[in-house]
């Protein structure tokens, strides 16, 4: 392992488990002496342990870091334990999701509070001891949904796009202090929280596998690995950036996405995209042409074998398409056309 980081004292928000446990890890790997933060210290603990067994110097720290009483409280504390501070990752973040109709002014406030007002306090609390000793780095964990939308997750992704915008402002106004402020975005990667969501039947693992062409999760290491490099001396001149880590993952449809020739084929899509019921599709072959909305979609991401989509043309009626040659359909779709149409079936069948 690189010891980039030997002798950088980092602190880390959300680190018992999940993103942050893997940041931890990846942090003191590197030579940092690292700060655990949970909401409660004793939730902290068995990071702290693992850290230190593994040689690694690590304290335990317990705060709910929307609170600004508690972050003044917590960088004072870590001053006192870990010297100055010159890492700070923050991390800690829910997701509650909720149908946009349905959601209460409290799951709101808990996205705002926990995933967006926590990273101005822990960062402001940060930046002026950073200013005073000289500089350093935050690095802010944002989400491929602060810059794409996914349904029932309004709290999630305004907050999280709240994120990208507060990056950018701290590294402008905090650049002549030496202080650098990135944003690492990751996409669906396999934590507590995502299998969680999946027994709550909130989430489909295979269908984000399907959604990403290396046909994988991210995992937390992928994503530790990338917070390490943004915190080290080998990104000197990289601030106010936001860096992506999700396997190219293929969005859902939105309108203005087309799919071309409905009544005989699925010829392209224009972006690679995800249907849902509801999205809107348009046709336009010798059958006729219109936009037509999409009734039941099973499967989704790359048209996959037995996969179906049942679209009303206006002027054309219910269309039924299922993949037939799953081999056939190209793995890259931007500009491409599908197979002939004798891959696709009419009926369902």
């Amino acid at each position: 392992m690189n010891q980039n980081l030997k002798g950088k004292t980092a602190i880390v928000t959300g680190a018992s488990r999940g993103l942050g446990r893997a940041i931890a890890e990846g942090l003191a790997d590197a030579g940092a002496r690292v700060g655990c933060v949970a909401t409660k210290h004793e939730n902290a603990l068995p990071i702290v342990d693992t850290l230190r067994e593994r040689g690694a110097e690590a304290e335990a720290f317990g705060c709910h870091v929307e609170r600004g009483a508690e972050v003044e409280r917590l960088f004072a504390d870590a001053d006192d334990r870990l010297g100055a501070i010159d890492i700070l990752v923050n991390n800690a973040g829910i997701s509650e999701p909720m149908a946009t109709l349905d959601m209460t002014e409290e799951n709101w406030d808990r996205h705002m509070d926990i995933n967006c007002k926590s990273i101005f306090l822990c960062a402001q609390a940060a930046a002026r001891r950073m200013k005073d000793n000289g500089g350093g780095v935050i690095v802010n964990i944002g989400s491929i949904l602060g810059r794409n939308a996914f349904p029932a997750t309004l709290g999630y992704c305004t907050s999280k796009a709240a994120v990208d915008h507060m990056t950018r402002v701290m590294a402008i106004e905090w650049a002549r202090f030496g202080i650098r402020v990135n944003c690492v975005a990751p996409g669906y990667v396999r934590t507590e929280l995502i299998e969680q969501l999946e027994r709550e039947g909130k989430l489909d693992t295979r269908d984000l596998e399907r959604r990403t062409p290396q046909r994988r999760l991210g995992t937390g290491a992928d994503v530790a690995q990338a917070v390490r490099y943004v915190a080290s001396e080998e990104a000197a001149f990289m601030t106010g950036e936001t860096l992506v880590i999700d396997g190219v993952t293929v969005q859902e449809a939105r309108a203005g996405d087309m799919i071309h020739n409905i009544p005989e084929l699925i010829e392209y899509a224009s972006s690679l995209i995800t249907v849902f019921p509801g999205d809107v599709l348009q046709s336009g072959t010798s059958g006729g042409t219109g936009a037509g909305r999409v009734e039941r979609a099973t499967g989704s991401g790359y048209l996959q074998d037995g996969e179906t989509i049942t679209a009303r043309i206006e002027g054309i009626g219910e269309l039924h398409h299922r993949v037939v040659e799953e081999k056939s359909v190209p793995d890259d779709l931007s500009g491409a056309q599908l197979p002939p149409v004798r891959t696709y079936r009419r009926g369902g069948n």
